[in-house]
């Protein structure tokens, strides 16, 4: 979690967000695949809470940068009519693209983590259970896991892509 802090004491966040958007332009198609596929292989190589908190303040800076740009809205108000007076005191709520962004990155933490021992804690009680059951038995290593489970993942995170994007930028319609 130092880490987390570290990045976005030293505004690396932004300077990644920037240099994402120059690499890969301002597509959300483009954008949403590669970070919650990033997301995804991030988290099988380091927990999901880890994963997750990683990506995190870098969606919010490029959020915040095509906000800049005038290509989306990070936040709608609640209210209809707003004065300019109680414009900091009105509610806001986040836009159907800052939902579909973080959406997308907390499950495809989830869904990365499940691939490898490493990922998951639940992958780590299950190895040590099985090992504690069955002590003849040969011990799950790290390959032979990703060779099962690393197939069903990668479904799982092009199916969430493509729910996401049916769902809130309303792909194929």
């Amino acid at each position: 979690m130092m880490i987390i802090i570290a990045i976005e004491h030293s505004i690396l966040h932004r300077r990644i967000a920037i240099k994402i958007l120059l690499l890969f332009g301002c597509s959300h198609y483009r954008l949403s695949f590669l970070l919650f596929f990033s997301t995804m292989v991030l988290s099988m190589w380091c927990t999901n809470s880890i994963a997750c908190g990683l990506m995190m303040p870098l969606v919010r800076a490029i959020l915040k940068e095509l906000e800049h740009m005038g290509i989306l809205d990070v936040f709608e108000t609640a209210g209809v009519i707003q004065t300019y007076k109680h414009k900091d005191k009105t509610p806001q709520r986040p836009t159907d693209f800052t939902i579909f962004y973080f959406l997308g990155i907390a499950y495809s933490s989830s869904i990365g983590g499940m691939a490898t021992i490493i990922g998951s804690e639940t992958n780590k009680i299950f190895k040590n259970y099985c090992e504690v059951i069955f002590p003849r038995s040969p011990t799950i290593e790290v390959p032979q896991l990703m060779l099962l489970t690393l197939p069903g993942v990668l479904i799982m995170e092009m199916f969430l892509y493509l729910w996401l994007n049916f769902y809130f930028l309303g792909m194929l319609r």
